[in-house]
């Protein structure tokens, strides 16, 4: 079974929605906030292989998280 993640983000945070989480959770966009996300992705075993995120590309704001998943 796939996972999908949706992001929006934005200057100072982003917020994801996933199928098994019915609330949005809220995350800075920094340094802390992107590890604080990839923790929580370990935390609900959303594993890179069977997880699809789609993330929209607003202006420079996506870079830093894209550039850590990268890592």
């Amino acid at each position: 079974m796939k996972n999908y993640i949706g992001i929006d983000i934005a200057k100072k945070d982003f917020w994801i929605c996933h199928h098994e989480n019915k609330k949005e959770i809220k995350f800075n966009n920094t340094k802390s906030g992107i590890d604080l996300f990839f923790s929580y992705l370990k935390q609900h075993k959303l594993s890179n292989k069977k997880t699809i995120i789609g993330l929209e590309s607003t202006g420079a704001y996506h870079y830093r998280l894209c550039i850590m998943a990268q890592k």
